[in-house]
């Protein structure tokens, strides 16, 4: 998954961004999540980036349309309390700050840092409830024990809806017997009927603030992070 791939440009329709089927949802290190995001690790203002921090991936459409602007992603970590504070920096307080990844699963895959987005409140406690499955069984220690080797983690098809805000129902599932790291995302049909929705949940359809942007730190790892 974590191929060469080319982002798409701002102006066009549907995904903006890191193709969803590229886009790390979870990991064991800042620099894991940074090489395979293929950006840069950030730090928010004075949050502690063991805490919270940016991936700015570039956007490069910028070179011809200089209006346009790089992509941001907020990844914090699972026990870190002001998680909701700390990314609502760039994705502002008009909506429910959530982890893309429940913390039970990513505290399964052995994850410290998942990624945050806006996810409607009825839309999280559906997925919520389908999330309490945890890892597929047959899948659950092969899985850590890939992730140890890979160090991050992608979405699979039902986190996928979660961002389209779609809502999803287990009896609609009958064959989802819990997170799959492996399964990848299937129907990237939708990828162009949902867009709007995948990027309004990762604060996609407007400008990233000025504030914000200036608060954007380069950070030395001065610990194994």
């Amino acid at each position: 998954m974590n191929a060469m791939y080319s982002r798409t440009p701002r102006h066009q329709k549907g995904i903006q961004g890191i193709p969803p089927s590229n886009l790390v949802i979870g990991g064991l290190t800042i620099d894991a999540i940074k090489n395979a995001m293929k950006g840069s690790a950030l730090r928010i203002g004075r949050i502690k980036p063991t805490n919270a921090f940016c991936i700015k991936v570039e956007n490069e459409m910028t070179t011809s349309c200089p209006f346009l602007q790089d992509y941001y992603y907020v990844y914090v970590k699972t026990t870190y309390q002001g998680y909701r504070k700390a990314a609502s920096r760039f994705l502002g307080t008009n909506g429910h700050i959530d982890h893309v990844l429940s913390r039970k699963l990513a505290t399964q895959l052995e994850m410290r840092y998942v990624l945050t987005a806006i996810i409607q409140p009825d839309i999280n406690i559906l997925h919520g409830s389908i999330e309490k499955l945890g890892l597929a069984p047959a899948k659950m220690r092969a899985d850590v024990s890939m992730l140890n080797l890979s160090k991050v983690v992608y979405m699979d098809n039902r986190i996928q809806s979660k961002l389209h805000l779609q809502k999803v129902h287990i009896s609609k599932l009958p064959f989802y017997k819990g997170f799959d790291r492996d399964a990848g995302i299937s129907h990237v049909g939708l990828d162009l009927r949902y867009g709007t929705n995948f990027n309004q949940s990762l604060g996609f359809d407007k400008q990233a603030s000025a504030t914000f942007v200036k608060s954007l730190k380069e950070f030395k790892h001065r610990v194994k992070v």
